[in-house]
């Protein structure tokens, strides 16, 4: 029990200090490629977290245990939504632009209810799979394309820079 324990722990730690070096490589991209941060949080980190919950629905698709792919999916946007979102609103306020609201909201309640139309006849078929990454491809096109500006803010500079985040 306490070996398990202090494995748990350290696995957090660990965790901890891969996720803060992660976010200080996509920041550093994003400032040596002049990437709006939007596209990097999108691209970069959106798909480096995603990962996981990736390879976990694919495993279980293969295995024929559709329910915990589903589950898979719907579990971790609602613990990103909700979850990680409501954190770092405690921790500082997250301001975005009205207009990157309008435009990726609907983007996200558009996939949401596409996945939910899908999902309604028992799962998600060859066909529909194909829409929803077309859905994808087209989100990506419009967010790669549409954002324009600074690459990234002077408060999110300092974590590209080197000398705050020696490892």
């Amino acid at each position: 029990m306490i070996v398990a324990l202090i494995a748990v722990l350290v696995g957090i730690a660990v965790l901890a200090v891969a996720a803060d070096q992660f976010v200080i490589g996509a920041a550093r991209v994003a400032l040596i490629k002049q990437v709006p941060s939007l596209v990097v949080g999108v691209v970069i980190i959106g798909f480096g977290t995603s990962a996981p919950e990736i390879l976990v629905s694919a495993l279980a698709a293969l295995d024929g245990e559709t329910d915990v792919a589903v589950g898979n999916i719907v579990g971790s946007n609602i613990a990103n939504l909700s979850l990680l979102l409501g954190v770092g609103a405690l921790i500082i306020p997250l301001a975005v632009d009205s207009r990157t609201v309008r435009r990726e909201a609907l983007m996200v309640v558009g996939s949401v209810a596409l996945f939910g139309v899908f999902v309604q006849g028992g799962g998600i078929n060859r066909l529909e799979g194909v829409v929803l990454l077309l859905a994808m491809a087209a989100a990506m096109f419009v967010i790669t394309r549409t954002q324009t500006g600074d690459p990234l803010g002077p408060e999110a500079e300092e974590f590209a820079d080197a000398t705050h985040h020696s490892f």
